[in-house]
């Protein structure tokens, strides 16, 4: 089944505001004028969606993994960034479980979904996960 690209003004009519500080799971956000755009900083344990074309996510990888997801149609977009798959322990708090995928991509897709994005649509990239350790 092919799917019809929505018309400009449907894609308006379908975005939802996003508060963006509400969405931000990082509080590093600095303008940069040579960029005229705001970067957002993802450290460890972080995520953060935007709608905003000037707003820009960085983050600094090694061994740990970053997950960028995008929708398309709504402009929305976001990134994570995470040490491990998992931990297969139970009862940690929020932030030592941000730490793992499992949990860091579910607040990150969550958050795409609850500002409107839709699932089939999300395009995904995967960055880092260096071995630097023998």
């Amino acid at each position: 089944m092919t799917q019809i690209p929505l018309s400009l003004t449907e894609r308006r009519n379908e975005r939802q505001e996003i508060n963006v500080h509400a969405l931000l799971h990082s509080k590093k956000r600095v303008f940069n004028p040579q960029y005229d755009a705001y970067i957002v900083k993802i450290f460890s344990g972080e995520w953060g969606i935007s709608h905003r074309p000037d707003e820009l996510f960085a983050t600094i990888l090694g061994s740990c993994v970053s997950a960028c997801v995008h929708d398309p149609i709504l402009g929305i977009g976001g990134m994570n960034h995470f040490l491990l798959p998992h931990d297969g322990e139970e009862g940690r708090t929020t932030s030592e479980n941000a730490r793992y995928g499992v949990y860091a991509m579910e607040m990150l897709i969550n958050a795409m979904l609850s500002a409107g994005a839709h699932k089939a649509r999300l395009e995904f990239k995967l960055f880092g996960g260096g071995n630097i350790i023998k």
